[in-house]
Parts: C-alpha cells; structure tokens; sequence
C-alpha cells in the first residue's frame, strides 16, 4: 500500500502511466496536454543527478545514526569517526562538485580539501589503516544508488517502446483488438510484478549493505540453521 503511494506520486512526476502519458488517458486532443513530466529517457543526466544526491543522503543519515548510537554506547572514539565520515562525505561531495564539474568557486574546493583532511584524522584513530582504506568504497556506496535509474529506464523501454508501440490494441482494428488485448494485459501485468520484483531486491540491497553498514552492528547468537552438535554415538 506504501508502495503505491510512491508509484502515484512518480507517475504523475514522470507523466507516465503504463507506459502512456495522461492525454492518451484523458481522452485530450493530439498535442494538448496539461503539464510536461519528466521523461525518463530524455533526461539521463538530470535523474543520475537526482539518484546520486537521493543516495548521499541517505548514506549520511546512516552515519549520523551511527554517530547516534555510539555516543548511546559511550564509546566517543567511534562516534568521533562518525563525524569523520560525515566530514568525508560533506567535503568529497564539494571537491568532486568543484573540481571536476566546475559547479563552485576553486575556494569552496580547498576549503573541502582541508575539512576531508582533518576528516580523516579521527577514522584513522578509531578504525586504523583499514578505515583509510574503506573511503574510496564510500564513492561506490553513493553511485550503487545509480542502480534505481538503471531499473526505471529498463522499466520504460520496456513499457513504452516494445510493449505500447507494438502491442497496444486499437479498436479500430475489429477482431484483431480483442486477440491483442489480453495479451497487452498480461504483458502489462507481468511487466509490473518483474518491477515490483527488481525495487524489493535492489532498495533491500540497497538498504542492508550500503545504509546499514553505516551504523548498525550485529550481536548475540550467530544463525546456525540445520546444524546439530553431536555429544556422543551409542552403537546398538
């Protein structure tokens, strides 16, 4: 039910509803429209975009709950690293923003560089050579997020320019129309449960490794499923 309301709300973003936008639904005339959706297709760039920062922001408020629950736990030496990741995160963002896209003044760039280097001070205190090591995979953390752009562009290709174009039934078409409307149903059905399908493995992906890294921990008894321990063997 949460899911649907995710799926209205985007539907109406995109301007897409099975693949069709709304004047073919509402009946409107060819060309008339009531607002222009953000096409998939035709604005790659503008939805990595979007990913990407939709993913920064998640994978920050993993740190600050991680931050959260450290300082829970009393232990400030972790929770100091925390404020180290966020710090990385914050000033690698401003870097990359700045010296590769030219999207700020060169001083915002160094004053990024001297906050990711003060940054890392505390992570290599709590988490050694090791936690050194992790920041550049905190880069492919970010841009799995680019995975959800990967599905919904599948997902549209799919809808629009294989099933719609060449399957959509016209009722023009007499007999034919209803030979070709069960099977543009059942496409569209099967269509929308391999998408349901993708969004629960890749936001549960998504979710455990690449969020929940960030500041969950687990404890108590390791899951030994089917195991049994053998005390003694009696020969009978």
């Amino acid at each position: 039910m949460f899911g649907s309301i995710s799926a209205i709300f985007f539907g109406i973003a995109y301007d897409e509803w099975f693949g069709f936008s709304h004047a073919h639904l509402l009946g409107l005339p060819e060309g008339q429209v009531l607002y222009h959706g953000m096409h998939r297709l035709a604005n790659t760039t503008l939805l990595l975009g979007l990913v990407i920062l939709v993913g920064a922001a998640h994978i920050l408020l993993g740190f600050i709950l991680g931050f959260i629950n450290a300082l829970k736990h009393g232990d400030k030496k972790h929770a100091a690293a925390k404020l180290g990741w966020i710090g990385v995160e914050l000033s690698g963002i401003l870097m990359v923003t700045t010296f590769l896209f030219n999207m700020f003044p060169s001083e915002v760039g160094m004053g990024a560089t001297v906050v990711f280097g003060i940054s890392v001070i505390p992570i290599l205190i709590a988490e050694g050579p090791l936690g050194i090591a992790e920041i550049p995979s905190l880069a492919g953390n970010i841009l799995s997020y680019a995975r959800v752009m990967a599905i919904g562009l599948a997902g549209v290709v799919v809808a629009e320019e294989i099933i719609n174009k060449n399957l959509a039934p016209d009722p023009a078409a007499g007999i034919l129309f209803f030979i070709i409307l069960p099977i543009f149903i059942a496409l569209q059905v099967l269509h929308i449960l391999i998408d349901m399908f993708e969004a629960l493995v890749q936001g549960a992906r998504l979710n455990l490794i690449e969020f929940f890294s960030k500041f969950y921990r687990g404890g108590g008894v390791p899951f030994k499923p089917f195991k049994v321990e053998r005390i003694h063997t009696e020969k009978s």
